[in-house]
């Protein structure tokens, strides 16, 4: 090939390139992030109840929790709770060592094996916490050690906060882009982040209360459940024309 040939060849690859560079310059962007919040009353509430016996003999610890155990899931079940909205844990076995005289130091014997197991359980109706709660105790749960409070429809409120924050962001973009003396056209790259908070009792305090409560149903305490908030963010990058 002559050096004529060459340097045109050369010449229509650096054209091609500058083509290729300029066609992926992006286009000027006005970029806004839209917060929304939906506070919606809570319909379900997850519950955790423990058992934990302990005994210096494994084999009887073991037994004493099975029992135990047994008797608060077919409390919870006669309560009205199905076997779907029911889950136990594995049990869990820890040996508590003798301390030194005096001191904090653990020894190479053993004192005690304490054996514990959890279990959880989906009310539909929240009105029955308390009751629910103080049949758990009644039946040997000596711990709750958890009460959420969510929604059953948290796909339609998730779709509802995204909507809003969606029409925030663009809301933001209008007024930026209107102030700068340009327009707002398609958007060119969206990103959103969705999120629950739900609703935290404190699980040693709400069972001490549980237990006070009169009588077996819990109908002479009153509960109120509150909201629980569900956000969404999102951020859109719109071309400016």
């Amino acid at each position: 090939m002559s050096p004529h040939y060459t340097l045109i060849s050369c010449m229509a690859l650096l054209t091609a390139a500058s083509l290729s560079r300029a066609d992926n310059t992006p286009p000027p962007l006005v970029t806004t992030t839209g917060n929304s919040e939906v506070k919606v009353v809570p319909d379900l509430a997850d519950l955790r109840f423990d058992i934990e016996l302990r005994n210096t003999n494994l084999k009887t610890a073991l037994a004493q929790e099975a029992e135990k155990m047994s008797q608060l899931v077919a409390a919870l079940k006669a309560a009205g709770i199905g076997e779907r909205d029911l889950q136990t844990s594995q049990v869990t076995i820890n040996p508590v060592y003798q301390q030194e005289n005096g001191t904090y130091a653990e020894t190479a014997k053993i004192a005690f094996f304490s054996v514990s197991q959890t279990v959880g359980c989906t009310l539909r109706d929240i009105q029955k916490i308390t009751a629910i709660t103080t049949r758990a105790i009644d039946a040997g749960a000596n711990r709750v050690s958890g009460v959420t409070l969510r929604t059953s429809r948290l796909r339609q409120y998730r779709d509802q906060a995204r909507v809003m924050a969606v029409k925030a962001a663009k809301e933001k973009a209008l007024a930026l882009a209107g102030e700068l003396g340009s327009k707002v056209g398609k958007p060119h790259s969206i990103t959103e982040q969705s999120s629950e908070i739900p609703t935290l009792l404190l699980g040693n305090s709400f069972a001490q209360n549980a237990a006070a409560a009169p009588g077996d149903s819990g109908s002479n305490s009153a509960f109120e459940p509150g909201t629980i908030s569900i956000s969404a963010t999102v951020t859109v990058a719109f071309v400016l024309e």
